[in-house]
Protein backbone atom coordinates (compact mmCIF):
# COMPACT_ATOMS: atom_id res chain seq x y z
CA UNK A 1 0.00 0.00 0.00
CA UNK A 2 2.83 2.44 0.57
CA UNK A 3 4.21 1.96 -2.39
CA UNK A 4 1.56 2.44 -4.54
CA UNK A 5 1.23 5.72 -2.73
CA UNK A 6 4.89 6.57 -2.99
CA UNK A 7 4.31 6.17 -7.08
CA UNK A 8 1.06 7.63 -7.29
CA UNK A 9 3.37 11.00 -5.20
CA UNK A 10 5.75 10.34 -7.97
CA UNK A 11 3.47 10.80 -11.11
CA UNK A 12 1.91 13.90 -9.41
CA UNK A 13 4.71 15.37 -8.83
CA UNK A 14 6.09 14.48 -12.51
CA UNK A 15 2.94 15.82 -14.27
CA UNK A 16 3.22 18.72 -12.50
CA UNK A 17 6.92 19.49 -13.56
CA UNK A 18 6.10 18.81 -16.95
CA UNK A 19 3.22 21.17 -16.87
CA UNK A 20 5.17 24.05 -15.24
CA UNK A 21 7.40 23.41 -18.21
CA UNK A 22 4.61 23.71 -20.81
CA UNK A 23 3.87 26.94 -19.30
CA UNK A 24 6.89 28.57 -19.48
CA UNK A 25 7.64 27.29 -22.91
CA UNK A 26 4.37 28.88 -24.01
CA UNK A 27 5.12 32.28 -21.97
CA UNK A 28 9.01 32.10 -23.77
CA UNK A 29 7.08 31.56 -27.42
CA UNK A 30 4.59 34.22 -26.60
CA UNK A 31 7.08 37.07 -25.56
CA UNK A 32 9.39 36.12 -28.56
CA UNK A 33 6.37 36.65 -30.86
CA UNK A 34 5.88 40.28 -29.46
CA UNK A 35 8.36 41.95 -32.29
CA UNK A 36 9.74 45.03 -30.94
CA UNK A 37 8.82 47.40 -33.61
CA UNK A 38 10.41 51.15 -34.40
CA UNK A 39 8.31 53.97 -33.45
CA UNK A 40 7.99 57.55 -34.75
CA UNK A 41 8.50 60.97 -32.51
CA UNK A 42 5.50 63.59 -32.58
CA UNK A 43 5.50 66.93 -30.65
CA UNK A 44 3.16 68.89 -28.39
CA UNK A 45 3.96 72.03 -27.54
CA UNK A 46 3.00 73.62 -24.40
CA UNK A 47 3.41 77.02 -23.17
CA UNK A 48 5.55 77.47 -19.90
CA UNK A 49 4.35 79.82 -17.30
CA UNK A 50 7.50 81.69 -17.70
CA UNK A 51 7.20 82.84 -21.50
CA UNK A 52 5.67 85.72 -22.27
CA UNK A 53 2.39 85.54 -23.88
CA UNK A 54 1.75 84.31 -27.36
CA UNK A 55 -0.45 85.73 -29.32
CA UNK A 56 -3.05 82.54 -31.13
CA UNK A 57 -1.77 83.25 -34.81
CA UNK A 58 1.74 82.26 -33.32
CA UNK A 59 2.59 78.52 -34.14
CA UNK A 60 5.46 77.74 -31.43
CA UNK A 61 6.88 75.19 -34.33
CA UNK A 62 10.81 74.15 -34.34
CA UNK A 63 11.80 74.73 -37.37
CA UNK A 64 14.98 71.84 -36.38
CA UNK A 65 15.06 69.45 -34.24
CA UNK A 66 17.93 67.51 -33.58
CA UNK A 67 17.61 63.74 -32.17
CA UNK A 68 21.33 62.69 -30.55
CA UNK A 69 23.76 64.69 -33.59
CA UNK A 70 21.16 63.74 -36.10
CA UNK A 71 18.19 66.34 -37.82
CA UNK A 72 14.85 64.90 -37.57
CA UNK A 73 13.70 63.49 -41.10
CA UNK A 74 10.15 62.73 -42.01
CA UNK A 75 9.84 59.26 -41.64
CA UNK A 76 12.10 58.71 -39.30
CA UNK A 77 11.25 55.58 -36.91
CA UNK A 78 13.36 54.73 -33.34
CA UNK A 79 13.82 51.71 -31.83
CA UNK A 80 12.52 51.62 -27.93
CA UNK A 81 15.80 53.32 -25.77
CA UNK A 82 17.52 56.59 -24.74
CA UNK A 83 17.66 59.68 -26.73
CA UNK A 84 18.70 62.95 -26.41
CA UNK A 85 16.16 65.59 -27.83
CA UNK A 86 17.12 69.15 -28.79
CA UNK A 87 14.70 71.41 -30.52
CA UNK A 88 15.72 75.10 -32.06
CA UNK A 89 13.19 77.42 -32.83
CA UNK A 90 12.85 80.66 -34.61
CA UNK A 91 11.65 82.90 -31.62
CA UNK A 92 11.78 80.50 -28.50
CA UNK A 93 14.19 79.25 -26.52
CA UNK A 94 15.69 76.16 -27.83
CA UNK A 95 15.09 73.42 -25.69
CA UNK A 96 16.95 70.16 -24.63
CA UNK A 97 15.35 67.11 -23.07
CA UNK A 98 16.35 63.40 -22.43
CA UNK A 99 13.75 60.92 -23.15
CA UNK A 100 13.57 56.93 -22.95
CA UNK A 101 11.63 55.99 -25.96
CA UNK A 102 9.18 52.92 -24.38
CA UNK A 103 8.37 49.53 -25.80
CA UNK A 104 4.88 50.29 -27.99
CA UNK A 105 3.27 50.65 -31.12
CA UNK A 106 2.42 54.02 -33.19
CA UNK A 107 3.93 57.38 -32.93
CA UNK A 108 5.35 58.81 -29.11
CA UNK A 109 4.73 61.93 -28.39
CA UNK A 110 6.90 63.82 -26.31
CA UNK A 111 5.88 66.83 -24.66
CA UNK A 112 8.26 70.72 -25.20
CA UNK A 113 7.60 73.28 -22.67
CA UNK A 114 8.42 76.96 -24.93
CA UNK A 115 9.34 80.01 -23.82
CA UNK A 116 8.95 83.12 -26.19
CA UNK A 117 11.67 84.61 -26.31
CA UNK A 118 11.58 88.65 -26.73
CA UNK A 119 13.02 90.77 -30.16
CA UNK A 120 15.83 93.13 -29.60
CA UNK A 121 17.63 95.39 -31.54
CA UNK A 122 21.60 96.80 -31.63
CA UNK A 123 24.18 98.73 -33.47
CA UNK A 124 27.44 97.82 -33.60
CA UNK A 125 30.72 99.52 -35.62
CA UNK A 126 31.34 97.32 -38.33
CA UNK A 127 35.08 97.42 -37.45
CA UNK A 128 33.71 94.11 -35.52
CA UNK A 129 31.04 92.91 -37.99
CA UNK A 130 31.62 92.29 -41.95
CA UNK A 131 29.61 90.73 -44.32
CA UNK A 132 30.60 87.40 -42.76
CA UNK A 133 29.62 87.83 -39.90
CA UNK A 134 32.88 88.96 -38.01
CA UNK A 135 36.47 90.22 -38.13
CA UNK A 136 40.04 88.92 -38.69
CA UNK A 137 42.65 89.43 -35.83
CA UNK A 138 46.40 88.91 -36.72
CA UNK A 139 44.65 86.69 -39.37
CA UNK A 140 42.63 84.41 -36.94
CA UNK A 141 38.61 84.69 -37.94
CA UNK A 142 36.40 85.84 -35.59
CA UNK A 143 32.25 86.07 -35.15
CA UNK A 144 30.45 88.41 -33.57
CA UNK A 145 29.03 87.21 -29.98
CA UNK A 146 25.52 88.52 -28.25
CA UNK A 147 25.10 87.69 -24.55
CA UNK A 148 21.87 88.31 -22.50
CA UNK A 149 22.69 89.01 -19.14
CA UNK A 150 26.28 86.81 -19.49
CA UNK A 151 24.26 83.72 -21.12
CA UNK A 152 25.44 83.58 -24.96
CA UNK A 153 22.05 84.37 -27.89
CA UNK A 154 22.63 81.21 -30.25
CA UNK A 155 23.50 81.90 -33.83
CA UNK A 156 20.47 81.67 -35.09
CA UNK A 157 18.86 84.02 -33.03
CA UNK A 158 21.15 86.88 -34.72
CA UNK A 159 19.75 88.48 -37.53
CA UNK A 160 22.15 90.94 -39.51
CA UNK A 161 20.04 94.03 -41.07
CA UNK A 162 22.55 95.47 -43.06
CA UNK A 163 25.27 97.79 -42.41
CA UNK A 164 23.47 101.23 -44.04
CA UNK A 165 26.75 103.71 -42.64
CA UNK A 166 29.53 103.26 -40.76
CA UNK A 167 27.16 100.73 -38.12
CA UNK A 168 25.81 97.36 -38.83
CA UNK A 169 22.27 96.78 -37.49
CA UNK A 170 21.53 94.09 -35.72
CA UNK A 171 18.20 92.13 -34.37
CA UNK A 172 18.13 89.36 -31.98
CA UNK A 173 15.94 87.34 -29.35
CA UNK A 174 16.49 86.86 -25.60
CA UNK A 175 14.82 86.59 -22.60
CA UNK A 176 12.10 89.18 -21.99
CA UNK A 177 13.69 90.20 -18.44
CA UNK A 178 17.37 90.46 -20.08
CA UNK A 179 19.04 93.64 -18.31
CA UNK A 180 22.05 93.91 -20.09
CA UNK A 181 23.62 92.99 -23.78
CA UNK A 182 27.35 92.41 -24.43
CA UNK A 183 29.03 92.29 -27.37
CA UNK A 184 31.54 90.29 -28.14
CA UNK A 185 34.81 89.99 -30.70
CA UNK A 186 37.74 87.56 -30.52
CA UNK A 187 39.36 89.30 -26.97
CA UNK A 188 37.55 92.86 -27.24
CA UNK A 189 34.19 92.92 -25.33
CA UNK A 190 31.50 95.61 -23.99
CA UNK A 191 28.35 95.98 -22.09
CA UNK A 192 25.72 98.13 -22.28
CA UNK A 193 21.67 98.77 -20.71
CA UNK A 194 19.25 96.61 -23.01
CA UNK A 195 16.95 99.48 -23.09
CA UNK A 196 16.78 101.88 -26.15
CA UNK A 197 18.18 100.01 -28.47
CA UNK A 198 22.11 100.37 -27.81
CA UNK A 199 24.85 101.25 -29.79
CA UNK A 200 28.21 100.16 -29.49
CA UNK A 201 30.66 102.39 -31.34
CA UNK A 202 33.71 100.64 -29.91
CA UNK A 203 34.17 97.47 -27.48
CA UNK A 204 36.57 99.46 -25.04
CA UNK A 205 37.54 96.57 -22.69
CA UNK A 206 39.86 93.49 -23.21
CA UNK A 207 39.47 90.12 -21.76
CA UNK A 208 42.55 88.98 -20.78
CA UNK A 209 41.75 85.28 -20.98
CA UNK A 210 40.56 85.23 -24.55
CA UNK A 211 43.41 87.44 -25.23
CA UNK A 212 45.96 84.58 -24.17
CA UNK A 213 43.78 81.90 -26.26
CA UNK A 214 44.39 84.71 -28.87
CA UNK A 215 48.07 84.24 -28.47
CA UNK A 216 48.58 81.08 -27.76
CA UNK A 217 46.51 80.19 -31.33
CA UNK A 218 49.35 82.58 -33.27
CA UNK A 219 52.30 81.06 -31.50
CA UNK A 220 50.72 77.28 -33.25
CA UNK A 221 49.85 78.56 -36.40
CA UNK A 222 53.30 79.21 -37.68
CA UNK A 223 56.67 77.70 -37.55
CA UNK A 224 58.00 77.88 -33.48
CA UNK A 225 60.25 81.15 -34.04
CA UNK A 226 57.81 82.65 -36.39
CA UNK A 227 54.78 81.94 -33.97
CA UNK A 228 56.85 83.42 -30.84
CA UNK A 229 57.37 86.08 -33.03
CA UNK A 230 53.68 86.82 -34.16
CA UNK A 231 52.84 86.91 -30.03
CA UNK A 232 55.03 89.67 -29.53
CA UNK A 233 53.61 91.40 -32.83
CA UNK A 234 50.39 91.34 -31.55
CA UNK A 235 51.26 92.85 -28.07
CA UNK A 236 53.19 95.63 -29.52
CA UNK A 237 50.54 96.53 -31.99
CA UNK A 238 47.85 97.18 -29.27
CA UNK A 239 50.92 99.26 -26.77
CA UNK A 240 51.64 101.17 -29.80
CA UNK A 241 47.81 102.32 -30.72
CA UNK A 242 46.72 104.71 -27.90
CA UNK A 243 43.32 103.63 -27.94
CA UNK A 244 44.13 100.01 -28.06
CA UNK A 245 46.92 100.70 -24.69
CA UNK A 246 44.09 102.30 -23.13
CA UNK A 247 41.95 99.25 -23.25
CA UNK A 248 44.48 96.71 -22.47
CA UNK A 249 46.38 98.64 -19.78
CA UNK A 250 42.80 98.74 -17.77
CA UNK A 251 42.13 95.48 -18.34
CA UNK A 252 41.19 93.57 -15.11
CA UNK A 253 43.96 90.27 -14.23
CA UNK A 254 46.97 91.54 -15.94
CA UNK A 255 48.90 89.45 -14.05
CA UNK A 256 47.28 86.33 -16.07
CA UNK A 257 48.72 87.78 -19.53
CA UNK A 258 52.01 88.78 -17.53
CA UNK A 259 52.65 85.05 -16.10
CA UNK A 260 51.57 83.46 -19.42
CA UNK A 261 54.99 85.37 -21.01
CA UNK A 262 57.17 84.67 -18.00
CA UNK A 263 56.32 81.17 -18.64
CA UNK A 264 57.43 80.96 -22.53
CA UNK A 265 60.86 81.72 -23.95
CA UNK A 266 60.93 84.17 -26.94
CA UNK A 267 64.50 83.86 -27.90
CA UNK A 268 65.99 85.97 -29.82
CA UNK A 269 63.44 88.19 -28.79
CA UNK A 270 63.28 87.94 -25.40
CA UNK A 271 64.46 91.71 -24.79
CA UNK A 272 61.32 92.74 -26.51
CA UNK A 273 59.27 90.41 -24.10
CA UNK A 274 60.50 92.36 -21.43
CA UNK A 275 59.66 95.87 -22.37
CA UNK A 276 56.28 95.00 -23.14
CA UNK A 277 56.36 93.27 -19.75
CA UNK A 278 57.18 96.10 -17.99
CA UNK A 279 55.11 98.64 -20.27
CA UNK A 280 52.38 96.24 -18.58
CA UNK A 281 53.21 96.03 -15.32
CA UNK A 282 54.05 100.00 -14.74
CA UNK A 283 50.09 100.70 -15.61
CA UNK A 284 49.06 97.47 -12.87
CA UNK A 285 50.28 99.30 -10.45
Amino acid sequence: MKQKISNLLSNYLIAITILLCLNATTYMVSACSQEIKPRPLEFAMIVSPESPPISKTMDPKPHRIMVGHNILRIGDVFLPGKYHITAIFSEFKTIEKDIELPIGEGPYIIELEVIKLVNYELRISKRYMDDTGGISIDGIKYNLEIYADGARVEQHHILDLGCPGGERYIDYYAPQKTQIVRCACGFYYDDLPIKGKPRFKDLYQIDVDRLIKHLQALSVISSATEGEMKVLESLSFLLKKPDEKKKLLKAQNLTKLICYLRSRDFAPNNDLKETIMQEILSADK
